[in-house]
Formats: structure tokens, C-alpha cells, sequence
């Protein structure tokens, strides 16, 4: 039983590595709009680069909803962020611990989402700025992003230009500063991509 319950544990894991975390960095759409630079007091340069995602809420639901319940044991569901109206999927870590929840190491699974972040990184030569996109929350008063573990684990399935995430520096569009004219020169347009850590 106890064989049995380790490879039950692994499979879980799998699963929800392969078809959430993976998933929103392999499947997401991400875009780019019309790039601008501004010139600061220091002559370095800012780079502000608008974008845009979308993440396939419902594949990752769908998983999601294999392992967690959130109140009463319903199914977890998109909700609204105070964060400018970002859609998020957001998992309790109390009710991933709770004794009526689908899976009995739903809790364990909780800790392994929590050991991870999605960012949105911008870069431009040797300059980057990472947005996270999913990541931990600490949701007491209202949902903001934490570097450190907290109560809440979730996934800001969709962003735009005006709209923050629960990001650290909670600038949306993403403004890569510190860009030399020499860089400007060299690399051209930025890259933006999805980052699993």
C-alpha cells in the first residue's frame, strides 16, 4: 500500500507538472505590441514593451481540478483580481490540506506548485525584466504577489497592456531599463517568452 501510494504520488505529480506548468509555458499565446524608448536623465534608455497573453484556462483547469477543490469541495474556477480585473486560477493551500480533498496528498501536490513560478521575461541584449504570470500569492487582504511561500498558489490566465499581474515590480507594460545606445543598436527588437523556475 504504501508502494502503491508513493507511485500514485509520482503519477500525480507528473500529471501536474506536465499538463500546468509545462502547458502554460508551452501553449500559452504571448504578443507583442508597438515597442517604445524613452531617453532618462543618465543617457541609458527605457524600453517599454506592451504585451499581451492568454493561457489555455480550461486545459489547466481541468488538471487542476483532479487534485484541488476549493470552498465545500466545489471545483476551482476562474475568478477576478482586484489586480485591474486579471482572471485568475487560484488554489488554497488550506483547502488543499483539508480532509474531504479529492486526492489524500493533495497537500503535498500543493508544495510542489509552490516550489515553482511562471515569469514573463522582456530582454534586450544583457537587460531583462520577468513579470510573474504564476506564482505564490499571498491572499489576506486581497491577492499580491510573494516571493515567499503563502496561502495561496495561482495563475494570472490572461494579461494586457493595462492590466498588472501579480508581478514584483507591478509595471505592466514591461519596461526593460537600463539599455545602453550601444545595446539599442546591436539587438533590435526585444524577445519576450515564458520562463518555468
Amino acid at each position: 500500500l504504501a508502494k502503491q501510494s508513493g507511485n500514485d504520488f509520482e503519477t500525480a505529480k507528473a500529471d501536474l507538472t506536465e499538463n500546468v506548468l509545462q502547458r502554460i509555458v508551452k501553449e500559452s499565446k504571448l504578443s507583442m505590441g508597438e515597442v517604445s524608448v524613452s531617453k532618462e536623465s543618465d543617457g541609458t534608455y527605457n524600453v517599454i514593451v506592451p504585451v499581451t497573453w492568454s493561457i489555455p484556462s480550461g486545459r489547466v483547469l481541468s488538471t487542476i481540478n483532479k487534485y484541488f477543490n476549493d470552498y465545500n469541495g466545489k471545483s476551482i474556477s476562474l475568478s477576478s483580481s482586484r489586480h485591474g480585473g486579471t482572471k485568475l486560477v487560484k488554489i488554497s493551500g488550506r483547502y488543499a490540506d483539508a480532509s474531504d480533498s479529492r486526492q489524500p496528498y493533495s497537500g503535498r501536490l500543493f508544495d510542489v506548485l509552490q516550489a515553482h513560478e511562471i515569469v514573463l521575461e522582456a530582454s534586450l541584449g544583457s537587460k531583462r525584466t520577468r513579470l510573474v504570470v504564476a506564482g505564490n500569492l499571498d491572499c489576506f487582504v486581497s491577492c499580491g504577489y510573494s516571493k515567499i511561500p503563502k496561502n495561496t498558489w495561482g495563475v494570472a490566465v490572461n494579461g494586457g497592456e493595462s492590466i498588472h499581474t501579480f508581478s514584483a515590480s507591478q509595471e505592466n507594460p514591461i519596461v526593460i531599463k537600463g539599455v545602453t545606445e550601444k545595446e539599442l543598436e546591436q539587438n533590435g527588437m526585444p524577445s519576450i517568452r515564458f520562463i518555468l523556475q
